[in-house]
């Protein structure tokens, strides 16, 4: 009798060691789905988006005028008519 007690327990116990496995692999598929997987963007998506950020930045820079470009970034003109003005009264 006590042979069956024990193939029963051990059989129970099996069951629910592979429900409990099921049952994680169910939540951890759910959680991290193909569907989420593919809408992350790669970085090939990334790398073009940059690419297409830099042109548009380029694109759109002749339009700037230095007095911007210097209210903006706080500093000063290094390379305008100013330094080269600058360069031959000190000489």
């Amino acid at each position: 009798m006590t042979k069956v007690f024990i193939v029963t327990f051990l059989m129970a116990f099996t069951f629910l060691l592979i429900c409990w496995v099921v049952t994680q692999y169910q939540i951890y598929t759910n959680e991290h789905s193909m569907e989420d997987e593919l809408r992350k963007p790669r970085l090939s998506s990334k790398v073009r988006a940059w690419r297409m950020m830099l042109a548009d930045t380029l694109h759109n820079a002749r339009y700037f005028t230095q007095e911007k470009i210097r209210s903006e970034n706080k500093t000063t003109f290094l390379f305008g008519t100013d330094n080269k003005n600058k360069k031959k009264k000190a000489v």
